[in-house]
């Protein structure tokens, strides 16, 4: 299947499929679209997931239209037209994996044209870091996800605190077995960056696999 087939599939299954925006949008960027048309009704899709609003033809004209950019992205007609070419979950993991592959090759075929210029006249740790540096701003772009919205985040916390009133309980996630850091946390979250740091010895493995394992057994986390 061709690039521009896939970018299609992708937008028009955004359109029509709530499911597959929350479970593969993350999975997208702006910049693996190649079409300029592709990239400002996503660009739309963004902002309407961004402020917690639902994604449809008619919300992403409307932004469009209000942006000024509806006939850059094809008109009403063509908009119409992505919803259908819509994939199933399992087909759109293939379609976006065209999309990731043909921007990582694409882009780390700029990398390479860019590192041989420089090969001639900088020193060979210059080059390293130059790599590093690009591969990381390939990494945050395959894997960045949209930001949240205030309206959405605090939508999240009411969800929380209704758990939390409902159970009669200060934990809304995940037992951590512990009292003071449960008051504290409220629980392992499904959002949480848990970084545990201590001198060698003082026993960050044992407390780790103490707070690992209840919610393990207890709730089937894995």
């Amino acid at each position: 299947m061709d690039l521009h087939s896939a970018e299609k599939i992708v937008l028009g299954t955004f359109l029509s499929d709530s499911y597959a925006i929350d479970e593969f949008l993350a999975s997208t960027h702006q910049e693996m679209f190649e079409l300029s048309k592709h990239r400002i009704i996503y660009e739309a899709v963004i902002s309407l997931v961004t402020d917690g609003e639902p994604v449809d033809i008619v919300t992403v004209c409307e932004v469009l239209h209000k942006a000024g950019n509806i006939k850059k992205a094809g008109n009403f007609v063509y908009i119409s037209e992505l919803t259908g070419s819509v994939a199933s979950s399992i087909n759109l993991v293939s379609h976006i994996g065209i999309l990731q592959d043909r921007f990582i090759a694409k882009t780390t075929k700029k990398v390479g044209e860019k590192l041989a210029l420089m090969s001639s006249n900088s020193e060979p740790s210059e080059l390293i870091a130059e790599v590093e540096k690009e591969i990381s701003e390939l990494s945050s772009v395959i894997y960045r996800k949209p930001i949240p919205s205030i309206a959405y985040s605090v939508d999240e916390m009411k969800k929380r605190l209704d758990i939390m009133a409902k159970n009669q309980t200060s934990i809304s996630g995940y037992d951590t077995t512990f009292e003071r850091i449960n008051r504290q946390t409220g629980g392992f979250q499904k959002s949480d960056l848990i970084i545990l740091a201590a001198r060698p010895g003082m026993g960050k493995t044992s407390l780790m696999l103490n707070l690992a394992a209840k919610p393990a057994l207890r709730h089937k986390v894995p």
